[in-house]
């Protein structure tokens, strides 16, 4: 592991097919030319579509093997990021109840975007070295 979070993308409602392999072209477009890459899925249902996606040549697929959650670097980054996102909600909570609807939810996205900072490449280097 050498770059940490390389690419992230908030969008409200669920995620389909197409906006997936969306996602992982767009991904593949902050990769430097050249660079070796392995793209690491568990077994989601949604990412057995990923064999759909355009990689260039040199970007590598894996699958963890089922039942291992713990396994995928992802879970453990999502697992920061959701953590230190409510830590940061239980102090603004208050103020949030009352803004209007659309006001809470760009504050939500926005502090959202502001948490994936924890993300960092020593904490998924501990998080590799934990699995």
């Amino acid at each position: 592991m050498t770059n940490g979070l390389v690419h992230h993308e908030l969008h409200r409602g669920g995620m389909t097919a197409e906006r997936f392999n969306q996602f992982l072209h767009d991904t593949s477009l902050q990769c430097n030319p050249g660079q070796e890459v392995c793209f690491i899925f568990d077994n989601a249902r949604l990412h057995g579509r990923a064999a759909e996606a355009h990689f260039p040549t040199q970007f590598e697929m894996q699958y963890v093997p089922p039942s291992s959650p713990f396994l995928n670097i992802c879970e453990n980054a999502f697992a920061l990021w959701k953590q230190a996102l409510k830590t940061r909600l239980a102090e603004v909570c208050h103020d949030l109840l009352d803004q209007p609807f659309n006001e809470r939810m760009a504050t939500l996205a926005k502090l959202a975007e502001q948490e994936t900072r924890i993300i960092t490449l020593n904490a998924m280097a501990a998080a590799f070295r934990d699995m």
